[in-house]
Formats: C-alpha cells, sequence, structure tokens
C-alpha cells in the first residue's frame, strides 16, 4: 500500500469538533489531496444559553455552521448521525450507524475523538466500526465486507491521545 492518504473519515460527537480538535490535519489532509468526510454523531441541539431557543433550531443552526467550517477547510462530504445532544448511549444502532459510515467511505485514515469523558465512547464506537480481521461476520447487512486477505489492521497514535487531542487510526491492509 503507497503512504498516501486517500480517504479520511472524521469521525466527532459534535458540530465543530473537527475543527476544534484536528482543524490543522484535516485543512493539510485535504491540501495533499485526500478527499475527507465528516460523520458528527450528535444534532448540537442543546448548550444554547439563549432560552428562547429550541432545540430544533439550534440543530439547524449547528449544521449551518458547520456546514460552513468544512466548506472553508475543503471537507468533500458530511454525514449527520442526528442523535440527540447529551443522549447518546453505547447502542447497537449506534455502532451500525457508524459502521455504516466508515463501509460506505472506505477511509485510509481515520480520526475519531478525544478521550474526554463525554466523547471516549463516540470514540471507541468508532475505532469498533474498522474492520479488522477479527470482526469479519460483524454487521455484515451494512455493505461489502472485504475478504479476509484484504481487511485492514489498525494502528494507533497514542501520542495524540496523551495531548488530548483526537485518536488518529491509520487502515493499513495486513502484511501477506
Amino acid at each position: 500500500m503507497a503512504d498516501r492518504i486517500e480517504r479520511v473519515v472524521v469521525a466527532m460527537a459534535h458540530p465543530d469538533d473537527a475543527e476544534s480538535g484536528a482543524g490543522g490535519t484535516i485543512a493539510k489532509l485535504v491540501q495533499q489531496g485526500a478527499a475527507v468526510t465528516y460523520v458528527i454523531v450528535t444534532s448540537g441541539n442543546m448548550g444554547s444559553s439563549d432560552r428562547s431557543m429550541s432545540g430544533d433550531r439550534l440543530a439547524g443552526l449547528r449544521e449551518a455552521e458547520q456546514r460552513n467550517a468544512a466548506r472553508t477547510l475543503g471537507v468533500a462530504h458530511l454525514e449527520f448521525l442526528g442523535y440527540n445532544d447529551g443522549e447518546v448511549e453505547d447502542t447497537r444502532a449506534l455502532r451500525r450507524d457508524i459502521t455504516r459510515q466508515i463501509r460506505k467511505w472506505r477511509p485510509d485514515l481515520v480520526i475519531a475523538q478525544n478521550p474526554h469523558r463525554t466523547h471516549k465512547p463516540k470514540r471507541q464506537w468508532t475505532r469498533e466500526s474498522i474492520p479488522s480481521p477479527g470482526q469479519q461476520s460483524r454487521l455484515r447487512d451494512l455493505g461489502e465486507v472485504p475478504p479476509r486477505s484484504s481487511l485492514p489492521t489498525r494502528t494507533t497514535s497514542d501520542s495524540s491521545e496523551r495531548q488530548g487531542c483526537c485518536q488518529i487510526e491509520r487502515v493499513r491492509p495486513p502484511r501477506v
């Protein structure tokens, strides 16, 4: 496999997490020719100090802000999973949704959420959505599962986790 990164998935909990956690990296990857896709788990419908702001209106504003920020960085695609902010739990449905996106976009690199207490589960679910030889039969109905010989393996950059930024996973085919 060439070291060139062609496809990147950035999986984050909330709108704006990608830019605050990995904006510089994302801009550099786009500049180097990578097609970047954001997968945003929650709608960002909580967190306004404006008492007149409805959750639906806030979600719409946060999505528009996210689209503008992504456009500025040159992000190719955005996928909003639409979960309510503050209500995300470790469910099969969420794991399926994240897995579906990983399989749809087939990234060479995955950037996931930092280990903050509210983000750690989403990071773990994203990591588990990257297929590996032991996962070849899981969630087959979400799309084509690569044959065993071409399943990617994971490598982890622990330094990014210690710095409190994002977890970066390079998806590589196994050596034969």
